[in-house]
């Protein structure tokens, strides 16, 4: 696992509309090499709402 990987994620709830979701690694790499069992993922939506906490990527 390295910092910057995108995983696409069953979601496993009939629930949800989406079978599956996208995350993006931000962890740091050194966390992640480490001993530590947990690493932080954010969420990749492809509609933009306006959020403080969203962020537009672009492709390429």
């Amino acid at each position: 696992m390295r910092r910057g990987d995108f995983y696409r994620v069953y979601r496993g709830t009939k629930y949800d509309p989406k079978d599956f979701r996208v995350f993006l690694v931000v962890s740091r790499q050194a966390v992640i090499d480490s001993q530590f069992s947990t690493v932080i993922c954010a969420p990749v939506y492809s509609k933009y709402d306006g959020i403080s906490t969203q962020i537009a990527l672009a492709t390429g």
